[in-house]
């Protein structure tokens, strides 16, 4: 049985995407690993770490598993809207990590992070509802996971 790997992702400087549909998997889409879907465990939003001239940011942490090991490369999409069906939605605009984490079919487990600036695009001092999709290797999408965080503003 392969070895858990947990993998981190920082992004400090995102930028939105255009929400194309058309999304291929970074990874190398091993056809061994299996069809199962990844699974967000857990997904905590929160305060990040002042970012550049002290811009305050939001850290989003998804804790994701995958029962056929392929979390080795994977993708991240985050939607933040001020509503929360919009955000549930998942059209439009999104921000998105991906990495790769080690051998293929190997990684059960991984704790994903994202940071993101707020700078207006989401502005500060914001109710907003934040929904995260987690992908393995073969393009399999998590269920999506929403959580509800007001946005900091600056000090």
């Amino acid at each position: 049985m392969p070895a858990i790997r947990y993998v981190l992702a920082l992004a400090l400087a995102l930028t939105a995407c255009n929400g194309d549909d058309d999304f291929v998997a970074p990874g190398s889409a091993n056809a061994g690993c299996g069809d199962t879907a990844p699974v967000i465990d857990l997904l905590t939003v929160e305060e990040g770490d002042a970012v550049g001239d002290g811009v305050p940011s939001v850290r989003i942490t998804a804790n994701a598993s995958d029962a056929d090991y392929d979390l080795h490369w994977y993708t991240m999409r985050v939607w933040a809207k001020e509503d929360q069906a919009a955000s549930e939605n998942m059209e439009g605009d999104y921000f998105e990590i991906y990495g790769y984490s080690g051998a293929d079919c190997n990684t059960q487990a991984a704790a994903l992070r994202m940071q993101i600036g707020i700078t207006g695009n989401p502005p500060e001092d914001t109710d907003m509802w934040w929904t995260a999709v987690v992908y393995d290797d073969q393009d399999h999408a998590s269920e999506p996971w929403t959580e509800f965080f007001r946005t900091p503003q600056a000090q």
